[in-house]
Formats: C-alpha cells, sequence, structure tokens
C-alpha cells in the first residue's frame, strides 16, 4: 500500500546530516538519501519528492538540481543547507526556486522539523494559488496529470516494478496500465522490472 506520508529527498553526503534529519523527521515523512546532485540528476525524473533537502557543501552540481526540479516537480518544496558562511550560495539557491534553506551545522531537531514543514506548507499554498488563478480546464488538466505521474511512480516503486502485482493493488488491467505508463514515459525497468530479453 503507497504510504500517505509525505516523502523526503535528502541529497547531502555528511553522516551527520544524514542521521540529525532521518531521526528527526522519519515519523513525518518517507526519507530517502542519495548521497550528491549528480546522482539526484540522474534520479529526479523517477523520483516524485514532496520535500527535497539538497546540500549544497562543495557539490557543484547542487544549483543545476535546485532549478531541474523546480522546472520539472514544481509541487516539490526544496530547502538547501549551506554550511555557516555560505550565505551567498544560500540566496543563489533561493533565486534558482529553493523555498528556505539551513545554515550547518543544523539547529536543534524541533527547529528544523518546524523550518521544514512551514516551508512545505508555503509551497503547498502557493501552489494552490497559481492554480486558481489558472482557468478550470487547464487547472484540472494539471492536477489529473500531476496525480496520474505521482500516483504511476509510487506504484512502480511500491511493486518494484512488477506489473501483475501493480496491476492487481491498482485494479487497473495490464493492457491499460501498460499504456498509461507509456503514455507518461514511466518505465517499470527503472523500478527494478527484469527487461524482456530479445526473442532470437
Amino acid at each position: 500500500m503507497i504510504s500517505p506520508r509525505p516523502s523526503l529527498l535528502l541529497v547531502d553526503p555528511d553522516p551527520s546530516s544524514i542521521a540529525l534529519l532521518s531521526g528527526a523527521v522519519g515519523s513525518r515523512f518517507n526519507v530517502q538519501h542519495l548521497p550528491d546532485a549528480g546522482r539526484a540528476l540522474v534520479e529526479c525524473d523517477r523520483l516524485t519528492p514532496d520535500l527535497a533537502v539538497v546540500s549544497l557543501a562543495g557539490d557543484a552540481q547542487a544549483g543545476a538540481l535546485v532549478a531541474r526540479l523546480r522546472e520539472t516537480q514544481p509541487q516539490c518544496c526544496v530547502v538547501v543547507l549551506a554550511a555557516a558562511g555560505d550565505t551567498q550560495g544560500a540566496l543563489a539557491a533561493l533565486q534558482d526556486g529553493a523555498q528556505d534553506f539551513l545554515l550547518k551545522p543544523m539547529p536543534g531537531t524541533a527547529e528544523t522539523v518546524a523550518r521544514l514543514e512551514a516551508a512545505l506548507a508555503r509551497k503547498q499554498r502557493s501552489a494552490e494559488g497559481q492554480l486558481l488563478l489558472s482557468p478550470y480546464s487547464a487547472a484540472r488538466t494539471a492536477l489529473i496529470k500531476n496525480f496520474d505521474v505521482r500516483y504511476l511512480r509510487g506504484l512502480m516503486q511500491s511493486t518494484r516494478g512488477n506489473i501483475s502485482e501493480a496491476s492487481r493493488r491498482s485494479g487497473i488491467d495490464r493492457a491499460n496500465l501498460r499504456r498509461m505508463l507509456r503514455h507518461h514515459e514511466i518505465s517499470p525497468v527503472d523500478y527494478g522490472a527484469v527487461r524482456p530479453s530479445p526473442r532470437a
């Protein structure tokens, strides 16, 4: 069953940040960790995080990741982690589309969680406001497409790309499920399905 908890993508090689954030928000978010922005750029079209926490420290591709998330996953709230003296980097990330920043060493657990949840709530309110400025048909189409993509990606992730299991869980027959996946360019192979061997 797909969890209703929001998902958090943590992009940071620092073990102390990983331990602090995973421990602090593990009961509120489904946490996934990637070690650097380069890896996240490869994976981000497959992942659909509600919140991404991206470390800027020593990662030349972090800014590109923030911009990519803004362009391809407008529902995602991005918070960056910057070194204590790197306020310029944090401000640049805000210009690239981040909603907030935290400076390392991070504040206590309660403050960190409060900052992340506040940033996510602001992002959600902003997204809803933008949607209400759109014509009804355009807003409806955007919502349906976003739901389909997020549902199908979550379904593939939870079933490891197994079409039969995904069909059973979703109630969508296999032929229609395959058509939907092709339409949204979602490959079960990316989620662990075994690629069919070519026929001789």
